[in-house]
């Protein structure tokens, strides 16, 4: 399909209404409030709703084209119950925006990007998963940093950039990879040999 969706988890400073005007929209939790704030309209919202009072409850769920309540205690995350009900409809794109203060969940959220190929976006990051082979990076204006990561092993060439590298290996816990920079706005080349590489733009 050549659907693109927008799943979103927390508020942003993000300009939803002119970014994603043509997404179809999901929003989890709070993050039917920012949807709604921007005016946008919720396609399907979906959550155990703990964090919104009841009356925030009624009016996301008149306002939402369709709306289904998950009990508190569950196997998945709401998020991650979005982005399974998003790829399930076999979208071109799927855009995935959670914010906030608790790492463990930032880590949830950087492991959907891994596990479903979405995108991951907030105020001051943009995640997304390479392909194995050659890859082109392109300069995003707003953010001054380039990262590459991995959850398992990958091998990988970086050209292009301010720090350049051959047959290097990168992992989760090396930092070999991190806090790169583009050259005079021109984005670079990650070729992927083995592995799964996550490329993440930074503020």
């Amino acid at each position: 399909m050549n659907e693109k969706i927008l799943i979103v988890c927390s508020k942003s400073h993000i300009d939803l209404a002119r970014e994603y005007k043509d997404y179809y929209t999901i929003g989890v939790e709070r993050g039917c409030l920012d949807l709604m704030k921007a005016g946008l309209p919720i396609n399907y919202a979906v959550g155990d709703f703990d964090s919104v009072s009841e009356e925030e409850f009624k009016e996301i769920g008149a306002y939402s084209d369709e709306l289904v309540r998950f009990p508190a205690a569950k196997d998945l995350i709401d998020g991650e119950i979005a982005v399974q009900y998003a790829v399930s409809r076999k979208p071109q794109e799927v855009v995935f925006i959670a914010d906030g203060s608790r790492i463990d969940m930032t880590i949830a959220a950087v492991g959907l990007v891994a596990e479903y190929d979405v995108i991951l976006r907030n105020d001051d990051n943009y995640c997304y998963l390479l392909k194995e082979g050659n890859n082109f990076v392109p300069y995003k204006e707003g953010y001054k940093y380039i990262s590459f990561l991995s959850f398992d092993k990958s091998l990988v060439n970086i050209c292009g950039f301010l720090y350049n590298a051959e047959n290097l290996a990168v992992t989760w816990k090396s930092v070999n990879a991190t806090s790169n920079e583009f050259v005079d706005k021109v984005g670079g080349n990650v070729e992927v040999f083995s592995g799964q590489t996550l490329a993440f733009y930074c503020n």
